[in-house]
C-alpha cells in the first residue's frame, strides 16, 4: 500500500469538516422534531443499556425528556458519599 503525502490526508480532514460544518448550520424544520425523536428513540429502545434507562421504541419527544435528565443536571450527576 503506498504512502500518501501528509497534504493529502489533511485535505480530506479538511473536506469533511467543512461538509459537517455546512451540515451543522443548516436551519431545523421544527415541524420534522416528532419524526426525528421517534425515529431516534426507536433506535435507542432496542438497545439493553437505554431500555433499562426507562426508554422505549418509538416513545415521543416529551416522553424522552421526562426519562433522560440533560448532561449537565444535578440529577444525572454521581453523588457524593462523603
Amino acid at each position: 500500500m503506498p504512502v500518501w503525502p501528509k497534504s493529502i490526508y489533511s485535505l480530506g480532514v479538511n473536506l469533511q469538516t467543512a461538509g459537517m460544518a455546512r451540515r451543522l448550520r443548516r436551519k431545523a424544520d421544527p415541524a420534522a422534531q416528532p419524526r426525528r425523536s421517534t425515529s431516534f428513540t426507536r433506535s435507542l429502545g432496542a438497545m439493553t443499556f437505554w431500555q433499562q434507562a426507562g426508554i422505549e421504541p418509538g416513545m415521543n419527544y416529551e416522553a424522552f425528556r421526562t426519562r433522560v435528565a440533560p448532561c449537565g443536571s444535578a440529577s444525572s450527576r454521581p453523588r457524593s458519599t462523603g
